[in-house]
């Protein structure tokens, strides 16, 4: 008799519970999807024969290349090497980085790069102003130690 109305609360129980098994299903589908997926990329893996074997640079061929040393500019040991007597946005300005520009191999042509220009040097305007307002809101300057990068 106990064995009766014992499966019968257990029957009930389960019967309460019933809509969390369809989220097991879908949680079992999605493990099951990932054990398709170990199985199939170990699989590949040994095809290719990867297991022990990594890749390392030097399996790859090298082209010999040759690479032109470029001017940083200052910006490893901050001497500069290019004029800093020409100020940004003048035609002499324009016309320097214009003639860097088609040094470092520059693909566009004078057109566009001026139009470019001109933004590149509206916004560090806008920038520079930015930076200079926010110095006068703190009361920076270079006594206080603040010191404004040149362009």
């Amino acid at each position: 008799m106990a064995a009766v109305t014992g499966g019968v609360g257990v029957v009930a129980a389960v019967g309460s519970k019933a809509h969390l098994i369809k989220k097991f299903q879908k949680v079992g589908d999605l493990l099951s999807d990932f054990a398709k997926a170990s199985r199939k990329l170990k699989l590949e893996g040994k095809k290719r024969k990867t297991k022990g074997n990594t890749a390392k640079f030097s399996d790859f061929d090298v082209d010999e290349v040759e690479v032109k040393p470029t001017d940083t500019h200052g910006a490893e040991d901050g001497q500069h090497t290019r004029p800093q007597n020409k100020s940004a946005g003048s035609p002499e300005h324009r016309a320097q980085r214009w003639e860097e520009y088609q040094e470092r191999g520059g693909k566009w042509n004078k057109d566009r790069w001026d139009k470019q220009y001109d933004i590149n040097m509206q916004q560090a305007n806008k920038a520079n102003k930015a930076v200079d307002s926010y110095a006068a809101k703190h009361n920076l300057t270079e006594e206080t130690g603040w010191k404004k990068k040149p362009l």
